[in-house]
């Protein structure tokens, strides 16, 4: 499996592929390289896996191929990436969100 491969199977969420691209090249990983146990306890994978959380809570459709995202998954999404960002060293975002319909 690749480094891509690893990380789409992370989200389940269906996002274009070029969206996992550019979150890889933004950490600096080559996507085409074997899915490690190095590169799966990586800040570089575990932050793009964050980034990735907080793509799909931006969305600008949330309900994709038959998959919806509510409030509640999306707060916890932005916990999770939270953590993954706090345990890597990063800053994390803000934790009070206001989700409009």
């Amino acid at each position: 499996m690749t480094i891509f491969d690893a990380l789409i199977s992370r989200i389940q969420y269906p996002m274009p592929e070029s969206f996992f691209q550019s979150v890889l090249i933004g950490r600096e990983l080559d996507g085409s390289l074997e899915f490690t146990h190095d590169v799966a306890v990586s800040d570089a994978f575990n932050g793009c896996f964050a980034d990735c959380l907080i793509g799909v809570v931006n969305a600008p459709n949330i309900s994709e191929g038959g998959m919806s995202v509510s409030v509640s998954d999306k707060d916890r999404m932005i916990e999770q990436a939270n953590s993954i960002y706090s345990e890597i060293g990063e800053k994390t975002i803000g934790s009070t969100v206001t989700f409009l319909d």
